[in-house]
């Protein structure tokens, strides 16, 4: 059986192009050289990324404005100190006199404000669904606390927006699995129907090369594998989708015969471009179990 680095290595397939939209995973891609591994036809390109990185000049200057004019101490993630500005960074602000207090995440800002009752302390807020919950939570803390000198400052982002506007760029996305537990994968999935792909993955040298084989190898494919289906209906209701692609389910095999028996008591019919592949994750190996299963391309 070949690992990822092989197969990605000798990939001879289409040309494709694979956007990573995580400043994590770019970050992880970078460190481990990965982008010299790939073949001149797979193209790695870096979405939107960091949430630091996409931040607005305006929002800085808004927070340099509360620090240096209304004398209001900000509390930040030690890398937007030197994001600049129109005229400055906060790092420069905190120069002039500003109370720039990194901290490393909203409740050590929330913390700061209750240790402080004389300052008007605001938390820059930036990032995408994973970071946001924790600083309502903060907001929450201190409401709890009864602070009232405690409030954020918001440049939260979401990414269903940045994958429709970057949809054309790619063929297929890696996605953040972080956000993905908290938003699922509705909207990837909607994307597929569009052309383009998708590979949700983790952040470890393993997962990220598994990732961009499974991306090359959906580039110009019609099979579509879901790892751990248990009780999804995906392949029921997106008729249209598995027209065009044969679906392998594959997840243990009690929980798929008792998925099997639910859908045969309510009365639905089992495509035949659906292929139920029953392993056990702790001791099968799923990639022969795939290929056994009619899987091409592995």
């Amino acid at each position: 059986m070949k690992t990822a680095r092989e197969i990605i290595e000798n990939y001879d397939g289409p040309d494709v192009r694979i956007m990573e939209v995580c400043g994590t995973h770019t970050h992880e891609i970078f460190r481990l050289g990965i982008r010299k591994l790939l073949p001149k036809q797979v193209e790695l390109i870096s979405g939107p990324g960091c949430p630091v990185c996409v931040t607005p000049v305006s929002f800085i200057d808004e927070a340099i404005y509360l620090a240096l004019e209304k004398g209001v101490t900000i509390c930040t993630f030690g890398d937007l100190v030197r994001v600049p500005g129109t005229n400055m960074s906060l790092a420069g602000a905190r120069e002039q006199g500003a109370k720039i207090h990194v901290v490393y995440s909203p409740a050590d800002a929330e913390k700061y404000a209750g240790e402080h009752p004389d300052e008007q302390v605001t938390f820059l807020s930036v990032g995408f669904e994973t970071t946001t919950p924790a600083g309502c939570l903060s907001v929450k803390a201190a409401r709890e606390d009864g602070l009232d000198n405690y409030s954020i400052l918001v440049a939260n982002k979401t990414m269903p927006q940045a994958y429709e506007a970057l949809k054309d760029s790619a063929d297929v996305f890696l996605y953040p699995g972080h956000v993905n537990a908290i938003t699922g994968t509705r909207l990837c999935e909607a994307l597929t129907e569009e052309g383009v792909s998708g590979v949700v993955a983790g952040f470890t040298a393993k997962e990220l090369m598994t990732a961009e084989e499974y991306a090359a190898v959906l580039t110009g494919t019609k099979q579509y594998v879901m790892l751990g289906a248990d009780l999804d209906t995906f392949a029921l209701r997106e008729k249209e989708f598995l027209s065009k692609h044969r679906v392998f389910e594959v997840d243990h095999p009690l929980t798929q015969k008792d998925k099997i028996e639910r859908i045969t008591r309510a009365g639905w019919t089992i495509p035949d471009n659906l292929t139920f592949v029953p392993a056990d994750f702790t001791k099968d190996n799923v990639a022969e179990r795939l290929i056994d299963g009619g899987l091409t391309h592995l």
